[in-house]
C-alpha cells in the first residue's frame, strides 16, 4: 500500500508519497493544469498497482471536489479529509504534505 499526502492549492498540488515502511517514495509539486494532473495520476496508479493500491489524505477545502473524484477514478482505496486545528507559523506546502502523509 502507498500513502499519499496532498496539499492542494489553486495552481499546484504538493504531494508526498510513502510506502508501507514510511519511506518517502516521491515528493514533488504538480501543476493543476489538467494534463499535468492526469499524467501524475497515471504514474501514481502504475506505482500503486504493484504495491496493493493507495490511500490519500488532504485538508478540507472548498475547491477539492474535482480532485476527490479523480482520486476515486484512479483507484484510490480510501480518502481521508482532515480539518487542521491550528496553523504552524513556519507553514510551507511541502511541510503540510509531509505532515499529512505521516498521519496515514
Amino acid at each position: 500500500m502507498l500513502y499519499l499526502g496532498i496539499d492542494l492549492h489553486r495552481k499546484q498540488l504538493t504531494v508526498n508519497l510513502r510506502d508501507e515502511e514510511g519511506d518517502v517514495v516521491l515528493k514533488r509539486q504538480v501543476s493543476t493544469q489538467w494534463e499535468k494532473v492526469l499524467q501524475f495520476l497515471d504514474y501514481l496508479a502504475e506505482l500503486a498497482s504493484a504495491q496493493g493500491g493507495f490511500i490519500a489524505i488532504l485538508e478540507i477545502c472548498g475547491f477539492s471536489d474535482w480532485l476527490l473524484e479523480l482520486l476515486r477514478e484512479y483507484g484510490c482505496r480510501e480518502i481521508v479529509l482532515v480539518q487542521p486545528e491550528s496553523r504552524d507559523i513556519q507553514k510551507t506546502d511541502r511541510r503540510d504534505a509531509n505532515q499529512l502523509c505521516q498521519l496515514l
